[in-house]
């Protein structure tokens, strides 16, 4: 048993060194980041211990701390409303079924896959 406990504490060690790591790495690209707001626990309901293993929300929580002594900030959004898949750089909306993986604009013309084109 306190083998087990060793491991997971070492885990969790490694786990938050290299949260601080992407943390750093993200803020050298920028004081100023958006990000999607995520309910970790609606994650925890689909995938279970797993997502524990990640912990997403220290990493949210360490961005955040971190932005702010920085003198950035860290704005959450919901992604309902934004539709980033479906929103072309020149600002054109154009609804999408989940099957089409390409974006093709009407008014720009830009062709792009889907997920580049939201992140």
């Amino acid at each position: 048993m306190a083998k087990k406990r060793e491991i997971e504490r070492k885990l969790a060690a490694h786990r938050k060194s290299l949260h601080g790591q992407l943390v750093n790495q993200t803020l050298i690209l920028g004081k100023h980041i958006k990000t999607e707001k995520v309910s970790v626990k609606a994650w925890q309901k689909n995938y279970g211990k797993s997502i524990g293993f990640k912990s997403p929300a220290s990493f949210q929580s360490e961005l955040v701390r971190k932005a702010e002594s920085a003198g950035g900030i860290v704005l959450m959004f919901s992604t309902r409303k934004t539709a980033l898949s479906q929103t072309c750089l020149c600002g054109n909306k154009q609804r999408k079924s989940l099957s089409q993986r390409v974006h093709h604009c009407s008014v720009c013309g830009l062709n792009m896959q889907r997920d580049i084109l939201s992140a």
